[in-house]
């Protein structure tokens, strides 16, 4: 598992490098390894642990559809049309992976209508923030956007509620700080893809809190 970690370390800064240097596929090729890493994280981590297996199997499966959405978003075609498909379906594969994360927090306690209400309100507000930024250019992508931002804010509402329910629960800490960095991630992310004169070191700041947030909530596993 440590040198998995440090594999991980290493592709993360070829990414960020290639990010910045662009070179050929390269930067494709460094972000699907890295992705894979917290993939194969994740197994050794349940190969060494006997932490619940429904837990480990809902977690692995939202990994997966990780894995595929971080290729999606990726590729960076030359036109403006194949640009907004492929980002869906890139969307769509982190949808899957938060209905997955969601299901497996909700294992461990059952959804609450009120956690319902607080993603909503959540979501509501994120949303509304990004809609009257004005250097946003959403087009046809917002409502598929709006309806993204729901579903990551119902499964980091259920995180939030875990760690109120089991405050020195090793396992919840880490996912509480996991989540809250797969959100960071993704708020950075809008403002990388629909602000065309963002910060230059928005893509750092998105790509370092997004594998960190991914490698915490797959260590997961281990204790829970």
């Amino acid at each position: 598992m440590i040198l998995i970690l440090n594999l991980s370390v290493f592709t993360l800064l070829s990414l960020l490098y290639f990010t910045y240097k662009p070179i050929k596929n390269y930067r494709v090729y460094s972000k699907t390894i890295t992705s894979l890493l917290f993939l194969f994280f994740c197994l050794f981590a349940r190969l060494h642990t006997k932490g619940d297996f429904d837990y480990f199997i809902l977690i692995l499966t939202g990994l997966i559809f990780s894995v595929f959405g971080d290729i999606f978003l990726s590729i960076n075609p030359r036109s403006h049309k194949k640009s907004s498909i492929i980002f869906l379906f890139g969307l769509i594969s982190f949808s899957v992976t938060h209905i997955f994360y969601t299901s497996a927090f909700s294992y461990l306690d059952s959804m609450q209508l009120k956690e319902l209400v607080l993603a909503l309100l959540f979501s509501f507000i994120i949303m509304l923030y990004l809609k009257v930024y004005k250097k946003l250019e959403f087009n046809k992508l917002f409502i598929p956007s709006f309806i993204y931002c729901t579903l990551i804010s119902i499964m980091y509402s259920k995180s939030l509620a875990l760690l109120l329910k089991y405050k020195s629960n090793k396992g919840i800490i880490f996912l509480v700080i996991g989540t809250t960095l797969f959100i960071v991630s993704d708020f950075v992310l809008s403002f990388i893809i629909f602000d065309k004169n963002h910060n230059k070191a928005l893509p750092a700041i998105n790509l370092i809190t997004y594998y960190i947030g991914q490698f915490l909530i797959a260590s997961t596993v281990m204790f829970l």
